[in-house]
């Protein structure tokens, strides 16, 4: 089980936080590739 001090250090995700930076890193939106696809394209 986590401390709650562990438990904030991870959950958090402003101001700098740590998952807030890899969530920063890794984030990406699917919707944007969606401009190449086509409506019963193959």
């Amino acid at each position: 089980m986590l401390s709650k001090e562990d438990n904030e250090l991870l959950t958090r995700v402003s101001n700098g936080a740590p998952m807030g930076r890899m969530l920063k890193q890794h984030w990406w939106i699917p919707a944007a590739v969606s401009e190449k696809l086509v409506a019963d394209g193959a």
